[in-house]
């Protein structure tokens, strides 16, 4: 391209006349020119592309974001030349990212979110068991020293939880669902070993259970269990695989526990120190990919290709979030449930998303922390309007909370502190957080025709028996007559359509590209600032 034909692209791309199909066409050009001949590019070409992003021109548009992309590529093709401009264009995109919004913003992030940073991949062998030894709940016991069972059985799902003798620890027996699922209880027990044996520089208070190993054993069939230490759903089974492990008394304490007017004191630093925390596993190559369970739509996970499972990136809508919540993968004592740890395999996009996915499941847990308060106060009152839960929360603890968390996975990802401003505008975020999680506008849920049909019989009666439908409801048609209506929130915004709470992407979005810009920076930049 010589200057005649750049000229010409930047005419179309300014011209008030041009439509949308020929801009985008225009920017495409300029960024394929930064990518081949950097050198090329003017001082006035780069600030009329600048101009474009900074006055948001087209934000009306459909596809803006993808506009928008191309013009932060542009960006990104003279800060990677190696030109004296590029750390211009680094400021370029950093200054865009913390103060335009909407699909300014989500465009630079993920722009920005897609350097490449060095992180180590560890690997642990996690294969399933090729035989699992069968073994009594006596000599169980006996194994676990001094560990025993008494009255006070607790159940975590299907994990079954028993008090030391001294008060001072738990025995946990983590129950497969089944046979096949003995290699989850193996990949658990396996990074639970590789955690606590390998030096990793947490720095902060991380209790790591201990899985019982016998004769080179983890994962057991354990007979004679006692039918009240087995988990309710599960003891119609006629064989109990299990993996057990020893645990900080702690363990199952969320910040979120349900019940009671008040928040634990130390919120912010418990949510602090689990953003620390995951932050801290994903510098070192772990990932994550649970500390909540992310759908996008729950009812239809066994008739999709991607189970239901939310792709932040797409911002959709966010299926019973508090439902999500219930059960965190972040607790007093830190980070749990290890079986959904990997090792990262590689970097920019994926690390993008996975960053991003911590960020949003961090900040829905802390949204529950203040719903929770009154679990009682969920759902439609009785005229049929929305419950309005807003009182529950706290404004300026709340800011604390997501300032402080935010800034703790910062400090674990990057390995120095977060001084700056939040790259959102946090006020906004927590006013919004608010108006959305405190006021439960969507709660329906639709079972389509289509999806009825894709169900078996049995499938079909046993949705009608989950959600108290009976015979003489007119709802409850033959199967695939007619779409039905549940009320099954609430959720974050209406049955196919987009998230209610875009606030929450876009700050998932910054803070995920502000992590991988400081750790790029600490690795490329480090006597440049």
């Amino acid at each position: 391209m010589n200057a005649d034909e750049m000229d010409f692209e930047l005419r179309v791309l300014s011209d008030s006349r041009s439509d949308f199909q020929a801009r985008y066409i225009a920017v495409a050009n300029l960024k394929n020119l930064a990518i081949t001949a950097p050198e090329s590019i003017s001082g006035e070409c780069y600030r009329d592309v600048a101009s474009i992003l900074d006055k948001e021109l087209c934000n009306g548009e459909r596809q803006a974001f993808f506009f928008y992309r191309e013009a932060a590529l542009f960006f990104l093709a003279i800060f990677s030349s190696g030109k004296s401009r590029s750390e211009q264009a680094l400021n370029t995109l950093n200054q865009l990212l913390r103060n335009a919004g909407g699909p300014v913003q989500l465009a630079v992030a993920e722009t920005l979110g897609s350097l490449a940073v060095s992180l180590p991949s560890p690997n642990v062998r996690c294969e399933e068991p090729a035989i699992i030894p069968r073994i009594t709940f006596v000599r169980l016991l006996d194994q676990a020293s001094g560990l025993a069972i008494g009255d006070a059985v607790r159940f975590y799902g299907r994990s079954a939880a028993v008090s030391s003798r001294a008060g001072d620890g738990l025995l946990v027996l983590k129950f497969a669902r089944n046979r096949s699922d003995c290699c989850n209880l193996a990949r658990e027990a396996a990074w639970m070993e590789h955690l606590n044996n390998e030096a990793y520089d947490l720095s902060v208070r991380f209790d790591i259970p201990q899985p019982l190993t016998m004769d080179g054993n983890q994962v057991y069939q354990v007979d004679n269990i006692p039918l009240s230490c087995i988990p309710p759903a599960l003891r119609d089974r006629q064989q109990q695989f299990v993996m057990v492990y020893r645990a900080h008394g702690d363990y199952f304490t969320y910040p979120n526990e349900p019940g009671g007017d008040g928040l634990p004191e130390d919120l912010p630093e418990i949510t602090g120190r689990n953003g620390f925390l995951l932050g801290r596993l994903m510098a070192s190559g772990l990932v994550h990919t649970a500390p909540i369970p992310l759908f996008h739509n729950r009812m239809q996970q066994e008739r999709r290709d991607d189970q239901g499972l939310y792709d932040w990136t797409l911002a959709g809508r966010l299926d019973r979030w508090l439902e999500s919540c219930a059960y965190p993968n972040i607790g007093i004592t830190g980070i749990r449930d290890f079986e959904h740890i990997e090792s990262l395999q590689d970097t920019g996009q994926s690390l993008y998303w996975h960053i991003g996915a911590h960020m949003v499941s961090l900040l829905l847990v802390i949204g529950s922390c203040f719903r929770n308060r009154d679990t009682g106060l969920t759902g439609w009152d009785e005229q049929g309007d929305p419950v309005d839960a807003r009182r529950l929360f706290d404004g300026l603890l709340l800011k604390e909370t997501v300032r402080k968390t935010l800034a703790g996975y910062y400090h674990g990802f990057v390995g120095s502190g977060y001084e700056d401003d939040l790259p959102f505008d946090l006020e906004r975020l927590a006013g919004r957080m608010i108006e959305e999680m405190g006021v439960d506008t969507h709660m329906e849920e639709v079972l389509r025709q289509y999806d009825q049909q894709q169900m078996s019989g049995d499938q079909f009666a046993a949705f009608l028996f989950e959600h108290n439908f009976t015979e003489r409801d007119e709802r409850a048609a033959q199967r695939g007559e007619q779409d039905i209506i549940v009320h099954t929130g609430p959720h974050l915004g209406g049955f196919n359509q987009g998230i209610s709470l875009i606030e929450l992407i876009e700050a998932a979005a910054a803070s995920s590209a502000t992590c991988i810009v400081g750790r790029y920076s600490k690795e490329h930049c480090a006597g440049n600032g």
